[in-house]
This record gives structure tokens, sequence and C-alpha cells, in this order.
């Protein structure tokens, strides 16, 4: 990217708890952002008048036509694309049994959920990306971040169909990488541990527990430190590709 022009990224995700905060950061930083929200307008609303001149756009997720049409929009608003950052993601899926104090288990997922659970975390990424990329090449390069979980590539006590969909992050991610890095172009997938907010406040507290207790750090994470990890992978990234890094306080 030539150094005079302003960088542009695109949070898909933006609205959420560290979506938000990745947003904050990366405008601090100077850069043209644009990101995507769902059904909270009074929180789009208020992060639009926070963050003068970035882009904000609704999308539903379950549609990967939508998806492929809002990366295009933005593209054409911030003129071009040198980063995406995916870190839209649920949990739980509505209409499906949640026991007390517990994570839905095998027998609480029914199709429908699994589907919904499936596009959001895992289809909507793949076209997100796929929409992306030629964006990316037409600037010479760019960063793909994907923020996925410590459910991915350890085995905790989470919703099944939940871990399956990070772990789908760590192939794509690799995958991706071989075939984009010939156009400058990285890949990796940033896989935080339980968090102070966003989707680890669906968890049972029972679990946040035994995590304090086994993290070396002894608390979860926050907000603005995977934040930060994250906007060093969009904006500073030249040579790592194809990996998942754990920030997990060394559970």
């Amino acid at each position: 990217m030539d150094s005079m022009k302003r960088f542009r990224c695109v949070i898909v995700g933006g609205s959420g708890a560290l979506g938000s905060t990745i947003c904050r950061r990366l405008y601090k930083d100077g850069a043209h952002i644009g990101w995507t929200y769902h059904s909270g307008e009074v929180i789009a609303a208020n992060l639009r008048g926070e963050l003068p001149d970035s882009v904000g756009l609704r999308v539903d997720l379950r549609d990967t036509t939508q998806v492929e049409q809002t990366i295009a929009a933005f593209a054409q608003q911030l003129g071009g694309i040198d980063a995406l950052i995916h870190c839209a993601a649920i949990c739980l899926t509505p209409g499906d049994e949640i026991p007390p104090d517990q994570t839905q288990k095998l027998p609480h997922v029914h199709r429908a959920g699994w589907d919904e659970l499936m596009a959001i975390n895992v289809s909507s990424v793949y076209f997100a990306c796929r929409e992306a990329v030629p964006h990316m090449q037409a600037a010479g390069g760019g960063n793909i971040v994907l923020v996925g979980s410590v459910s991915g590539t350890r085995p905790l006590p989470s919703p099944i169909h939940y871990a399956t969909s990070r772990t789908a992050l760590e192939g794509m991610a690799r995958a991706m990488s071989k075939e984009v890095g010939p156009d400058n172009i990285r890949v990796n997938v940033i896989e935080p541990g339980i968090l102070e907010a966003g989707v680890s406040r669906s968890l049972p507290g029972t679990l946040r527990e035994e995590y304090e207790k086994h993290c070396a750090l002894k608390r979860v994470g926050t907000m603005s430190e995977i934040a930060n990890v994250v906007a060093w992978f969009a904006q500073h990234n030249t040579y790592v590709t194809g990996q998942n890094i754990l920030v997990d306080g060394a559970l």
C-alpha cells in the first residue's frame, strides 16, 4: 500500500463488544474503517457518532449474498480494502434449549440451530474473504484477521457446534494463506480465551471460575488486550500467515 494513502479496514461484527473496541483502536490509529452491525440500531448510531467518517452498514450474516454485497459496498465507499477483520460470532443458538448454568450439549442443538450458527460463524467468514481478496490484490496486498476462540484449539467444555465453527477458521486460514500468499495477502486467526464481555458472557459462571483457576494469569482477558493484537495483525503484520495465535493468558 502507498504510505501516503489512509489505511482502509473493514470490521465484520464491528458493533459487538470486541468489534467496537477494535473499531475504536483502529480509528484512533488514523484508519479509515467500515464496520457492520445487524440488529443493534442504537449501538450503531452511537458508534457512528463516536467515530465520525467511519462507515457502518447493516448486514444479516446468515445471507451470504448480502455479505458479499456489503463487502463490495465497503470497498467502494472506502476506496479499497487493505485489511479485513471478521469478529462476528454467536456461541449459543436461539430457540435451542439451554440448561441452567450449563453449555448447550449434543441433545440441545437442533438442525436449525446448527445451520444458523454455521452460517454466521463460518459461511459469512468465507464469503466475506472471497469478496475482499480481489480488492486487496488491487491494493498490492493486505491482511485478513479472523477472530476465533480458544475453544477451537483446546479441549474445553464448550458448545460442540461453537467449538466446531471456531476450529473451521484454522483450516480456512491455513488453506487460504497458501492460495493468496503469492498476492502478498496474509491470513491469520486470533484465538482469545474467555473475555470480560461479548460471547463469553453467555458461558456458565462455573466455567469462568475454572478458567481463572487454570489460567496462568488468573483472570479473563479484556477487550482492549485482544483489540491491540488484532489491530497489530491488521496494520503491521508483513510475514506471519496461516497461523492461529492464542491470546488466553496461558491456559
